[in-house]
């Protein structure tokens, strides 16, 4: 069993565009993506997919914990 403990989790956003960003250019996504995400979780999350048991743990709050929580 392995433990994580994340201090500052946070929700990563992926934009995804059709085209190459340019400047002076107003550029509208094609599709977005959130991601739970911090230091102990992506390594929860990598040790996981090994097939590792891993519980996380932080502290979490608000929206973001929320969102985390139900990942």
């Amino acid at each position: 069993m392995h433990l994580t403990v994340t201090f500052n989790p946070a929700v990563d956003q992926t934009l995804q565009f059709d085209e190459p960003m340019a400047p002076d250019r107003v550029m509208r996504a094609q599709s977005a993506r959130f991601d739970a995400a911090g230091k102990g979780v992506n390594v929860a999350q990598f040790m996981t997919a090994l097939g590792e048991d891993t519980v996380a743990t932080g502290v979490l709050g608000g929206f973001t914990g929320q969102f985390i929580r139900d990942r």
